[in-house]
């Protein structure tokens, strides 16, 4: 399993969606980022930094930082779950 981390610096609440597979979180991250790419693009024109990799994609305007991290879900033995990667 695969999560999709999604981290605002404006906002302290962190989404977070599992996927059975790793193509399915990137195909989720590849899709939000355009999305929002598109979205700041027409708001704040030149001001706006951008970046995407397989497993991260980031946004930066004068409001603040969007990130997206991809990583792998782990389960415990007690059900306790565990990131690794992303961030």
């Amino acid at each position: 399993m695969y999560a999709l981390v999604v981290i605002h610096s404006f906002d302290s609440e962190m989404p977070v969606m599992v996927f059975d597979t790793y193509k399915q979180a990137c195909a989720e991250l590849k899709k939000q980022y355009e999305e929002e790419l598109k979205i700041q693009q027409e708001k704040n024109e030149n001001e706006i930094e951008y970046e995407q990799g397989e497993k991260f994609a980031q946004i930066v305007t004068i409001f603040g930082t969007t990130m997206w991290t991809i990583s792998k879900v782990l389960i415990g033995n007690r059900g306790e779950i565990a990131l690794l990667g992303g961030f």
